[in-house]
């Protein structure tokens, strides 16, 4: 199997304590977004974060529309992570009428557009 993850962390106060469960849960919790706290477990990046859900409703705001829901971690601040550009060069949308015109006949296109 895998390796466990194991955490000797040292606290002052008791907010690890009171909120243990909150600590590499797949949610990124502010409070513990640093080091002493490993970045919540690493539920604050994509590439640290080991959850199914990572990274879920941690954007509200893509593409200049707000009020949406989408994967993303605005507040990764793991310094070992680095920002990415994906650059995509050429992308065809299966709602374009070229797209539709090269896979389907007229008739078809009406039906689905009706």
């Amino acid at each position: 199997g895998a390796p466990l993850d194991l955490y000797f962390i040292k606290f002052p106060n008791k907010t690890l304590e009171n909120n243990c469960s909150s600590l590499d849960d797949g949610v990124c919790n502010i409070v513990f977004n640093t080091y002493d706290y490993q970045y919540d477990g690493g539920d604050c990046c994509s590439g640290t974060c080991s959850h199914s859900y990572c990274g879920i409703e941690a954007v509200t705001e893509g593409f200049g529309m707000a009020n949406i829901t989408v994967m993303g971690f605005p507040k990764c601040e793991d310094p070992s992570m680095v920002p990415i550009t994906i650059f995509l060069g050429n992308f065809t949308s299966d709602h374009d009428p070229a797209y539709l015109a090269q896979r389907f006949t007229p008739e078809a296109i009406a039906a689905y557009e009706s």
